[in-house]
């Protein structure tokens, strides 16, 4: 089932929901029974408002936009899927987004949401670092700084060194002042980290794609989707929707922000995640069920997807 709530609804269950104050500077609040379980946690740094999602929602929910302050911001999805503008962030994903948009629904799916995301008002905060100029840094990041709020987003993949800085930002062991030097310093360590990401993409000249290349990607991922047990190979996939398998392979990372395999190994893991929910099949069938012949194999890239090992995800979900 999913629910569907305009945004001012949604702001006022978590409005009203139980409050604590932690710190001076940070503010829990709690999940609203209606929606699930979990918590959301602001914490407010010198010009950066830091928000932690760390809940799970019992069913599908969407919110309808009633406005969009198009504030600039810097996400990491470390668990969970959330749909916005059309583009899905999955597990494992990071984006960045700017600029006032036209109004759109956002769609959180049922189940475990963490989520990391650094709110900057404006772009003075990066101004002020870039004292020998902005030169260096990508192109869309430049015209941020020069005032040019010109509608952007891009999604890429959460690397292993941003993972360990979302940990020590997810298990700060300070506290008072302490905590706010330390915090302020690990968000904008994940902001250099995704400039240098998108300096990367920018590093690699493409030709854009055209309508047609779009629709014909967007099309590979659904037969990708359709067939997590038994996916066709690259080449196949590429004859499937009329590619070549460079221009597949280059045309997924830029829509999607990883590779075909990148994709089809998350997907496989969600859908591992969703069946072992519904406590219908044993672990061995569910491996089965994602294209896994190797029980062992199955377990240790759901473990390092999750954190923890399909028989564990299991009893946590059967003792529900």
């Amino acid at each position: 089932m999913t629910i569907t709530l305009l945004e001012r609804e949604y702001d006022e269950l978590w409005h009203n929901s139980h409050l604590l104050e932690l710190e001076p500077f940070e503010t829990v609040k709690k999940c609203p029974e209606q929606l699930g379980t979990g918590y959301q946690r602001w914490i407010f740094l010198n010009g950066i408002d830091l928000l932690i999602h760390d809940y799970e929602f019992c069913d599908d929910l969407a919110i309808v936009q009633e406005e969009d302050p198009g504030c600039i911001e810097f996400g990491f999805q470390v668990l969970g899927n959330y749909q916005y503008r059309n583009r899905t962030r999955h597990s494992g994903q990071n984006f960045v987004e700017w600029g006032a948009m036209q109004k759109a629904i956002a769609q959180k799916s049922a189940g475990k949401i963490l989520q990391v995301d650094i709110h900057l008002d404006s772009p003075e905060l990066l101004h002020c670092f870039c004292t020998s100029g902005s030169d260096s840094l990508p192109l869309a990041i430049q015209r941020l700084i020069a005032g040019n709020e010109q509608p952007y987003d891009h999604i890429g993949s959460i690397t292993p060194a941003m993972k360990l800085v979302l940990e020590q930002i997810l298990n700060c062991p300070y506290q008072g002042a302490t905590k706010q030097m330390y915090l302020g310093a690990k968000c904008l360590e994940l902001i250099a980290m995704k400039i240098g990401q998108l300096s990367n993409v920018n590093h690699k000249i493409y030709p854009r794609l055209s309508r047609s290349e779009i629709d014909q990607i967007h099309q590979a991922k659904d037969i990708i989707t359709q067939n997590l047990c038994e996916p066709p190979s690259l080449l196949s996939l590429a004859r499937q929707v009329g590619l070549n398998d460079c221009t597949l392979k280059r045309g997924f990372r830029q829509i999607f922000g990883t590779s075909v395999f990148g994709y089809l190994h998350d997907r496989r893991m969600e859908y591992a995640r969703q069946l072992l929910e519904e406590q219908a099949m044993t672990i061995t069938g569910v491996a089965a069920m994602v294209g896994y012949a190797n029980r062992g194999h199955f377990a240790a890239a759901f473990r390092k997807k999750f954190g923890v090992s399909p028989s564990h995800y299991l009893s946590q979900h059967g003792n529900r």
